[in-house]
C-alpha cells in the first residue's frame, strides 16, 4: 500500500472516529518484556493486534538504523522503525516504515517493512499499528532518551545538542590578588575564549546567598572572568565568599534556554583566631593567639602614612594580662603565598597582688582604625580565657633612719645605722632588683637612704643625693645608660616633686619619697612585688616565701635568727664599691624570657591601660596606649599630670665607705614620752587609715608607733614621724589591693581609705580619696607649701661657691622650702667687686623665673648677661625667692662664682690668689701671660699677682727659693709688723713691689688687699681704704 493510501485511511479514520487528537485517544500499551533487551521469551506476536492508535508506558518504538536481532523484544522477529529522525511536535503525523528481520543471515534487516503513522505528543509518541502478519512477531520497544538537562533538540528527542554552554569543571573563586593600590578577587569560568556564542551572568554569594548590595555581572565574547573590587566586601566580612555562574546562548539557537546556578569554591573573608578559648595561670606559659587575615591590608593613597589596621586588645579582668593592648596588621604583614596576614599577642595572668580564685573570663578584640572600607563593620568574637588561681603579692620597706621590713614579716623590723651600699632586693631568676644607699649627718647617730637604684632588664633608674654635703643636696632622678633604656619602664613624679613611682613590666613597683626634716632629707623606699615572684627574692628584703623565720638569710644562704640590728645579716648584702648600679649598670642581653604585663581593661568608651593591678589610677606603657608617651631621655621625669622636666645629671662617685662598726649605745635627742605623744597627735591625723590599719586588716598599729618614737628620740626631729604616718598610708594602701572584697567585677576598686596621697600629705593635711586636703595656710599637691611664708633657701646645693673652670655654675639650685611650680622666682642682684676686694650690691634685683624641681628645690638661671665672659677671676651674685612678684624675698644667700685658674675660695666667700696666678682687675693670668691691651707688662706671680709686671719672664717659671710666695687660703695669716686683724697682709715679705719692679721684699697680699707704697711696704689694705696704709705705719 501506498504512502497515499495510508494516509487517506488514517484520514477516514479521524473521520469515522470522535474526531479528537490520537495523543489523547490512543491505547495504552502496558509491556515490559517487549523492550529490546529480553532475550529471555520468544513467544510475543501482535497477529491479533486491533488496528489503531497506541502508546507505550515509559517507552517507545524503537528508532534505529541498526539492526535489531531476532529473538529479542520478547519475540522471534521484533519490529522498529527505521531511522532516528524523530518527528517534532509541530510536524504533526508523519509516515515511517516498520522493519523486521524475516531472514537471517541475508544482510537485510528490513526483509520485512511496511508503513505506519507517528505522532510527536510532546513527552511521548504515538504510532498507528496493525497486527503483524504472523507469529512470533511484535513490535519492539525501547526508552528513548529526551533531551533534557544540558541537551536541547527541536523535537525534544536525540539528536540533542547542548541547550546553553556547558563547562567540564565548576568556575573558580580565586584568592585575593594585590594591585598596586587596591586587592581583587576574581571569578574565572572554564570555558574555551574562542567560543564567543556564549554569554555569563556572574552572581556574587555570601555564605551561599546571593549579596544584595554587590551587582552581578554579565561576561560575554571572550570575557572569562569576572573582577569584585577589595571594597565590595564591607559588610560581608567574617563569611564565606564565592560565586555562582549562570551561561546561555548569545544566538537564542535553544530558545533562550539557561544553565542553572553553577557555584564555586568559597573563600572565607575576614580575620581567625588560632585559638578560640586558652587556660592560663602563674605556672603556665603564656597562651599564643595568632590573627590571621585573610584580606590583605591596602594603602590607597600613595604616601599614606599609617594605613594599618589597629586592633584593640581589653579584657574584663584585671588579672587577664594580654602582652599587648593593640595589635596591627600592616600591608606589609601580607604573604601572597599563603594569602594571609598574620600577627600575634599573648594572654597569661597578670602579675596580681590581691591573689585570685580560679575564674572565667574574656579578651575582647575590638576595631581601633581601619586602612579603608572594606574593614566597615568588622565584629570580632572574643576569646575565653578560663585563670587559674593566683598568689598574692607582697611589700618591702627601709625607711626613717632607716627601718626594714621584709615581704613575710609585717609584725616586726629590724635597723640599720651604718653606711654602705645595699641589695634591698634582687630577682635570683629575672633581672629586677634594688639597692640603696645610706648616709649620716657628721656626728650623726643613725643613718638615712641617700640613694635608690632600680633595675629591670636594661631599665635603669637612679634617684640620688648622696653627691654632697650632709643637707645640702637634693634628690636628682636619673636614667642610667639612656642608650640602651628599653622603654619598658613607667617613671611618674608627683607634681610636688617630693615623691617618684617606678613601675616596671614584670608588675614590681618601687616607690621613692624624698622626707625633708630639718636636718637634711631622707628617701623612704617602698617594693611592693607581686604574686609571681613568690621562692624568687633575696637581699635585705629577705625570700619571699610565706616564711618569716628565713626572711634573714645570708647572701651564702646562711640564716640568722631575727633581732634589731643583725649586722652579719646585713653586711653579707653590703655592695663593694665600685660594683653598684649607682656607679656602673652593664647592658643585659635582650631576650624574651620576661614578658610584659598589660592590664587592657574594657570600658564604654575608652580604653584604659595599666601595668598591673598596684594602682590602677596610674597609666603605663603598654603597647596600644595611645595617651602614654615614651619616658625622654637622658634624665627626665614625668609627673602624673603629664609634666615632663630635664634635670641635671646626677654625678656619681665611687665611694668609700668607712668600715662597718658595732652601733653604740644611743642617747636620746627627745624622751620617749615625748615622742610618744607627738608620734599619736600625728597619726591621729588620719582617722581613716588608722581604722583601715586597725579594724580591716588588723595590722600593728603599735609597730608603726614604735617607729615613729625611735626616729624622733634618735634625731630630735619631728619631722621624722613622716615616715611613720606614710608606712601606715602604704601599709593600707598595699592591704586594700590583696583584699578579695574590692575586686568588682573582676577589677579592683581602690576603697577610699586606701587611695594614697604623696608624702603623707607632709602632716600638713588629710587625705581624702586619694587627694590631700590640706589645713588652713597649707597648699600642693602633698600640703608642703606653708602660704604663710615666704620661699626659702636654705643652702645652695654643692655649697655657696662655685669653680667655673670644672661646673656649669650658672644653674644653681636652692634647697629650702615653699617653693612653686610656674610661681616661684628668683631675684638675682650682682655683687661688684672692686679691684682688690671691696663690694656693692645692685639695689634692683635681675628675676627670673626658677625652674621648679620641688617644693623644696628648684634652680635659678643666671642670665648671661651677668656673665662676664671667661676669665673672669670671681663674680658674686646675691639671690632670693620670692611667691608674688618680689613683694616679699626670703632669706638672702650670696652665691660666688671663681674661676680656679688664679684662685681659691672657700665655703664662706673668702678668695685668695694663687701663688703661681695673677689676678689683675678681676681677671685671671698665669705665669708669663702678657697684657695685650696696654702693654703694661706680664704676670710674674713672684714679682706680683695683682699687677702687670716690667720683668719679662724667663723660659720657665721664675720662683724665689729666697722668698718663696706661700698658697694662699681662707686662713687668716698675720702680716709682719702689723697687727693680726688686718686681713688684707698674708706676709710681710717675699713678693715684688710695685713702685720698684727690681725688688721683691713686699708683702704678699689676699683677700683681694693692696700692697701699699714704699713707706708700707711690709703692710697690704683694703683697696677702697687708702688709709689704712697710714694707719699701720
Amino acid at each position: 500500500m501506498s504512502k497515499i493510501c495510508v494516509l487517506l485511511l488514517f484520514i477516514l479514520y479521524l473521520e469515522k472516529g470522535t474526531g479528537s487528537d490520537p495523543c489523547f485517544s490512543s491505547t495504552l500499551i502496558q509491556e515490559p518484556r517487549r523492550n529490546v533487551g529480553n532475550n529471555r521469551t520468544s513467544d510475543l506476536c501482535d497477529r491479533l493486534l486491533a488496528e489503531g492508535w497506541y502508546r507505550f508506558q515509559n517507552a517507545e518504538i524503537a528508532f534505529t538504523n541498526s539492526c535489531i536481532p531476532r529473538y529479542h523484544c520478547g519475540t522471534h522477529i521484533p519490529l522498529w522503525i527505521q531511522g532516528t529522525n524523530y518527528p517534532s511536535v509541530s510536524d504533526g503525523m508523519v509516515i515511517r516504515h516498520v522493519c523486521g528481520d524475516m531472514v537471517s543471515n541475508d544482510n537485510n534487516c528490513c526483509d520485512y517493512r511496511r508503513e505506519t503513522a507517528v505522532k510527536n505528543c510532546g513527552h511521548y509518541f504515538v504510532y498507528y499499528l496493525r497486527p503483524s502478519e504472523g507469529c512470533s512477531m511484535a513490535y519492539c520497544t525501547d526508552k528513548i532518551p529526551l533531551c533534557t538537562g544540558s541537551k536541547y533538540s527541536k523535537t525534544g528527542f536525540p539528536p540533542c545538542t547542548d541547550a546553553y554552554p556547558v563547562t567540564t569543571q565548576p568556575p573558580y573563586l580565586s584568592n585575593p590578588v594585590v594591585t598596586t593600590t587596591d586587592f581583587e578577587f576574581k571569578c574565572h569560568i572554564p570555558y574555551p575564549p574562542n567560543k564567543q556564542d556564549a554569554v555569563f551572568v556572574v552572581t556574587w554569594l555570601i555564605d551561599g546567598k546571593p549579596a544584595q548590595n554587590i551587582p552581578k555581572q554579565t561576561l560575554s565574547g571572550s570575557q572569562r572572568e569576572a573582577t569584585l573590587p577589595g571594597e565590595s566586601v564591607e559588610g560581608h566580612l567574617n563569611t564565606d565568599l564565592s560565586c555562582s555562574v549562570i551561561s546561555a546562548f548569545t544566538n537564542n539557537q535553544t530558545g533562550g534556554l539557561r544553565s542553572p546556578p553553577i557555584s564555586s569554591n568559597s573563600y572565607y573573608v575576614g580575620i581567625t583566631y588560632s585559638k578560640t578559648r586558652v587556660t592560663v595561670s602563674e605556672k603556665s606559659p603564656d597562651q599564643k593567639v595568632t590573627l590571621t587575615s585573610t584580606i590583605p591590608i591596602i594603602c590607597r593613597i600613595h604616601g599614606q602614612k599609617d594605613c594599618s589596621l589597629n586592633l584593640l586588645v581589653t579584657t574584663d579582668n584585671e588579672n587577664i594580662s594580654p602582652s599587648t593592648c593593640r595589635v596591627t596588621l600592616k600591608p606589609t604583614d601580607w604573604n601572597s603565598t599563603t594569602s594571609t596576614a598574620q600577627t600575634s599577642f599573648f594572654i597569661g595572668t597578670a602579675p596580681s597582688f590581691t591573689g585570685t580564685s580560679s575564674s572565667n573570663s574574656a579578651v575582647h578584640i575590638d576595631v581601633s582604625q581601619i586602612p579603608g572600607r572594606e574593614w566597615n563593620n568588622l565584629k570580632l568574637p572574643y576569646i575565653a580565657v578560663n585563670a587559674m588561681s593566683s598568689r598574692p603579692g607582697a611589700q618591702c620597706l627601709s625607711v626613717g633612719d632607716p627601718h626594714y621590713r621584709t615581704f613575710d614579716d609585717n609584725k616586726q623590723k629590724y635597723s640599720n645605722y651604718r653606711i654602705g651600699q645595699y641589695t634591698l632586693v634582687r630577682q635570683k631568676r629575672g633581672s629586677f632588683k634594688v639597692e640603696t644607699r645610706t648616709w649620716k649627718k657628721p656626728g650623726g647617730k643613725p643613718s638615712f637612704n641617700c640613694a635608690v637604684a632600680a633595675r629591670e632588664r636594661n631599665d635603669v633608674v637612679v634617684v640620688d643625693m648622696c653627691d654632697g654635703p650632709f643637707g645640702k643636696t637634693y634628690p636628682k632622678f636619673e636614667i642610667k645608660n639612656p642608650s640602651m633604656f628599653e622603654n619598658k619602664t613607667e617613671i611618674v613624679k608627683d607634681p610636688s616633686g617630693n615623691q617618684y613611682v617606678f613601675r616596671f613590666s614584670s608588675g614590681a613597683v618601687v616607690k621613692v619619697q624624698a622626707l625633708h626634716t630639718q636636718r637634711g632629707q631622707l628617701l623612704n623606699v617602698f617594693v611592693n612585688v607581686p604574686g609571681t615572684f613568690a621562692h624568687d627574692t633575696e637581699g635585705l628584703c629577705g625570700t619571699f616565701d610565706g616564711n618569716p623565720v628565713n626572711d634573714l638569710q645570708h647572701s651564702n644562704g646562711h640564716i640568722d635568727s631575727f633581732s634589731r640590728f643583725p649586722y652579719p645579716f646585713i653586711e653579707s648584702w653590703r655592695i663593694p664599691a665600685g660594683t653598684s648600679l649607682f656607679e656602673k649598670a652593664e647592658p643585659l642581653p635582650v631576650t624574651n624570657t620576661q614578658k610584659d604585663y598589660c592590664t587592657c581593661i574594657k570600658q564604654t568608651n575608652k580604653l584604659q591601660c595599666n601595668t598591673h593591678t598596684a594602682m590602677p589610677s596610674i597609666k603605663d606603657l603598654c603597647t596600644g596606649c595611645s595617651h602614654m608617651n615614651p619616658v625622654p631621655t637622658p634624665h627626665p621625669t614625668t609627673s602624673s599630670v603629664g609634666v615632663t622636666t630635664t634635670l641635671p645629671p646626677v654625678s656619681h662617685k665611687t665611694y668609700n665607705y668607712p668600715p662597718p662598726t658595732e652601733q653604740p649605745q644611743q642617747t636620746p635627742f627627745i624622751s620617749t614620752p615625748q615622742a610618744t605623744q607627738y608620734c599619736f597627735e600625728l597619726l591621729n591625723k588620719y582617722p581613716s587609715a588608722k581604722k583601715c590599719i586597725n579594724d580591716i586588716y588588723q595590722m600593728q598599729y603599735t609597730e608603726i608607733i614604735g617607729m615613729c618614737v625611735t626616729d624622733i628620740e634618735l634625731t630630735g626631729d619631728k619631722a621624722m614621724g613622716l615616715s611613720a604616718l606614710s608606712t601606715m598610708l602604704e601599709d593600707c594602701g598595699f592591704q586594700a589591693l590583696k583584699d578579695h572584697n574590692n575586686i568588682v567585677n573582676g577589677t579592683f576598686v581602690t576603697p577610699p581609705e586606701a587611695k594614697l596621697c604623696p608624702g603623707a600629705c607632709s602632716g600638713n593635711g588629710d587625705c581624702q580619696d586619694g587627694n590631700c586636703a590640706c589645713a588652713p595656710g597649707f597648699e600642693g599637691s602633698d600640703c608642703s607649701i606653708n602660704t604663710t611664708q615666704t620661699p626659702m633657701i636654705m643652702e645652695i646645693s654643692g655649697g655657696s661657691t662655685c669653680d667655673s673652670q670644672i661646673e656649669d655654675c650658672y644653674h644653681p639650685v636652692m634647697l629650702g622650702n615653699n617653693m612653686k611650680t610656674n610661681t616661684t622666682r628668683c631675684n638675682i642682684r650682682n655683687v661688684h667687686y672692686s679691684q682688690f676686694g671691696s663690694s656693692t650690691v645692685d639695689l634692683t634685683a635681675t628675676q627670673i623665673s626658677a625652674d621648679f624641681m620641688s617644693t623644696h628645690h628648684v634652680t635659678c638661671p643666671l642670665p648671661k648677661r651677668l656673665n662676664y665672659g671667661t676669665g673672669i677671676a670671681v663674680q658674686a651674685f646675691m639671690l632670693t625667692l620670692t611667691n608674688n612678684g618680689g613683694a616679699t624675698e626670703g632669706k638672702q644667700h650670696v652665691y660666688y662664682i671663681y674661676n680656679s685658674k688664679c684662685m681659691m675660695c672657700d665655703q664662706q666667700g673668702t678668695c685668695t690668689v694663687k701663688f703661681d696666678a695673677c689676678m689683675i682687675e678681676n681677671k685671671c693670668y698665669v705665669y708669663g701671660d702678657f697684657d695685650d691691651s696696654d702693654n703694661q707688662g706680664w704676670c710674674i706671680p713672684a714679682v706680683s699677682n695683682t699687677r702687670w709686671s716690667k720683668q719679662a719672664p724667663t723660659t720657665t717659671a721664675a720662683t724665689s727659693t729666697s722668698h718663696p710666695t706661700p698658697a694662699l687660703t681662707s686662713s687668716r695669716i698675720p702680716a709682719q709688723g702689723v697687727e693680726s686683724g688686718n686681713n688684707y697682709t698674708a706676709v710681710g715679705t717675699g713678693c715684688g713691689c710695685y713702685f720698684e719692679p727690681t725688688r721683691s721684699d713686699c708683702a704678699c697680699c689676699k683677700n683681694y688687699g693692696c700692697p701699699c707704697d714704699a713707706a708700707n711696704k711690709h703692710v697690704c689694705y683694703d683697696c677702697m681704704n687708702p688709709d689704712m696704709c697710714n694707719a699701720n705705719h
